[in-house]
């Protein structure tokens, strides 16, 4: 495919998900901090997978050809769109870590990839 689109870094969660004002104070953004949901903790798993979704729907009716995101989304959108859509690429942003953090998230992308590659083998 000539000049294929696709996003670059995530995109941005839904507001009843993330309180995006503690967000916006973390520079790298960390949402693993406990802090920054809105969802209760008992429930967060399936908010965040239904947001997933929708960022997918997102990416689709805007007319991306390559839908991204990395190894565990990657899981939950397969039943919701073709492996050949789905592409995996580092968050924007690196530019702003150590080089070491940037070569682990490299590294960490590239290990779930070959996982996935396994997985979808088997």
């Amino acid at each position: 495919m000539l000049f294929p689109t696709s996003l670059v870094g995530s995109y941005p969660q839904p507001d009843w998900l993330i309180n995006r004002e503690r967000l916006r104070d973390r520079f790298p953004p960390r949402v693993r901090a406990k802090e920054l949901w809105r969802v209760d903790p008992d429930h967060l798993e399936q908010a965040q997978r239904d947001a997933t979704l929708l960022a997918i729907r997102a990416q689709e009716e805007a007319g991306l050809d390559i839908v991204t995101e990395v190894a565990g989304r990657v899981r939950r959108a397969l039943p919701y769109v073709p492996a050949e859509r789905l592409v995996l690429a580092p968050d924007c942003g690196m530019k702003y870590l150590p080089r070491d953090v940037a070569f682990g998230k490299l590294t960490a992308m590239t290990t779930a990839a070959a996982r996935l590659r396994d997985e979808m083998r088997s």
